[in-house]
């Protein structure tokens, strides 16, 4: 003997009665795949259902398909953060990443050089210094002084330097990371 809930039921009944949709949106779900389809109008209750609510789930949990508002919030949220991104560059707040790397490059470059530099700079200082205590005094001033420029460095001029040097590499190869030869010939 069959249970109430394994008869074929009609579907206008199944929609409006148990389920709250119209026939015709039942069976747009239908044609989707996401419920069973009507058969000579009348459907499985049980199955029907099931399916129906295994459906109204995963679109609570958001793997269901997106209508067309949750589409245009989601494209309007995305163009928002676009807008403001875009004003956060134009404020100076935030700055391209591969600017920042040329920026922090020409900060390294110019450390590199002053440390470099501190042997040629430093002999002459010490030369005639004959207590320890005073050639270190003098060696810590100066390690100092390029340790403030490191941690006070000037941004603008680096970054005006590091684009200078971008823009005529570019200019040269069309790529800031290719180095072509040059096609000198010699003289003489």
């Amino acid at each position: 003997m069959a249970k109430w809930y394994d008869e074929q039921i009609g579907i206008e009944a199944l929609c409006t009665e148990i389920i709250g949709i119209s026939s015709r949106q039942y069976r747009q779900l239908a044609t989707d795949g996401k419920v069973p389809s009507v058969v000579d109008g009348k459907i499985s209750f049980s199955v029907a259902c099931r399916e129906f609510i295994a459906h109204q789930r995963k679109l609570l949990t958001g793997l269901g398909s997106l209508t067309l508002t949750e589409e245009r919030t989601r494209m309007t949220r995305i163009s928002a953060d676009r807008k403001e991104l875009a004003l956060e560059q134009e404020r100076g707040e935030v700055i391209n990443t591969e600017e920042a790397m040329k920026i922090w490059a020409g900060i390294l470059v110019s450390f590199k050089k002053r440390m470099q530099a501190v042997p040629r700079k430093m002999s002459p200082m010490v030369f005639g210094s004959s207590k320890v205590t005073e050639i270190q005094e003098i060696m810590e001033k100066e390690v100092t002084a390029i340790l403030n420029e490191l941690s006070e460095p000037n941004l603008i001029s680096i970054a005006k330097a590091a684009s200078t040097f971008t823009t005529s590499v570019e200019k040269r190869t069309g790529d800031p990371k290719v180095r072509k030869p040059s096609k000198r010939e010699p003289v003489g």
